[in-house]
């Protein structure tokens, strides 16, 4: 579908915002009546699928620092194709569960309630090995690193505001 999109780009542009794809320039395209062109009958297609998966959609979303702009360009969707990470496409609260699953190897193995964002930078700037579980918890930070919306909540939950601090009970609780 990423690659649909994509491809098809200038038919889901926004006409208010030139070079963007907006969630209101893919509702007009699904909402279009079906036609004897093939290609806008695939493009109507495209647009009822991605309405369907909303995370699919915050994938598109998030620019340069990782926060939704409401907005997708070509950029935005190159970087979703390019990436080889397997939680590109998974839904924040699923990385939450995933993050408490992995709580003690993030923080550096230390122990305690509190993992920081800089325990997430020094395991995202980890070289991928050949152990699968350590490659696993790698691409996790890699991931959400690349989530500034979720990395804003997580500090902003059970401490203090721009702490850079993300604690186990923050976890707990945005992952239910």
């Amino acid at each position: 579908m990423s690659l649909q999109l994509r491809d098809n780009f200038g038919a889901f542009q926004d006409p208010r915002m030139p070079g963007q794809v907006s969630a209101t320039s893919i509702l007009a395209m699904a909402e279009k009546g079906w036609s004897a062109n093939p290609a806008i009958n695939e493009n109507i297609r495209l647009a009822n699928e991605l309405l369907r998966r909303p995370d699919l959609m915050r994938a598109f979303d998030r620019n340069g620092n990782g926060l939704p702009d409401g907005v997708m360009s070509r950029h935005d969707l190159n970087s979703v194709i390019g990436s080889n990470n397997p939680f590109k496409y998974t839904p924040d609260k699923q990385v939450l569960s995933e993050m408490l699953n992995h709580f003690d190897a993030l923080n550096g193995g230390r122990g305690g309630e509190e993992l920081t964002f800089a325990d997430l930078k020094r395991m995202a700037a980890c070289s991928q090995t050949s152990n699968s579980p350590q490659d696993h918890v790698i691409q996790l930070a890699e991931e959400v690193l690349k989530r500034g919306d979720l990395l804003k909540a997580l500090d902003n939950i059970k401490s203090r505001n721009h702490d850079g601090r993300i604690s186990r009970s923050a976890l707990r609780t945005l992952s239910r």
